[in-house]
């Protein structure tokens, strides 16, 4: 596999400017979460234990080596989409892909973790509110373990 043939979606520095995670199709098709040095060398495939019918992307570092990630292996659907779309939910990883748990559980989409200067994981959540999904993206927040998820911005 080349990253120079694939498209590289998401990418996230680590923290020593030396590796980035990014999210590209892997062997079987679906997205899958790599890390690679800044070079572009030493390509690594994180997520690996899912079917070849699960997303998984938009990674970011933690401060203690883990990394957080959404995926689509609960294979919860959208209601409002007949249940043909799969939700995507945060998911807590080490470097190797290994005790690969969820961290949220929710019937809607959980995107976009960043860490923020506390620590704590930054995430937009879509919560069914009459509003189109480009403009419904709530901030919410959480430790890394996914405890203590709450609202950060703009739920109400």
């Amino acid at each position: 596999m080349c990253i120079r043939d694939s498209m590289i979606q998401h990418p996230d520095l680590h923290f020593d400017g030396k590796r980035l995670l990014f999210t590209m199709p892997g062997p079987e098709g679906a997205f899958e979460v790599f890390e690679a040095n800044a070079d572009g060398t030493g390509l690594h495939q994180i997520t690996h234990d899912t079917p070849a019918d699960v997303d998984n992307g938009d990674a970011c570092y933690l401060p203690d080596g883990r990394i957080v990630f959404n995926s689509t292996r609960s294979f919860a659907g959208v209601p409002c989409e007949d249940g043909f779309s799969y939700v995507s939910n945060l998911c807590l990883t080490d470097r190797e892909g290994n005790g690969t748990r969820m961290l949220t559980f929710d019937q809607e989409s959980n995107w976009y973790p960043t860490v923020m200067a506390d620590g704590r994981v930054l995430f937009t959540r879509y919560e069914y509110a009459n509003v189109s999904h480009q403009f419904g993206r709530l901030l919410f927040c959480m430790n890394p373990d996914g405890t203590q998820q709450m609202e950060y911005y703009g739920s109400d």
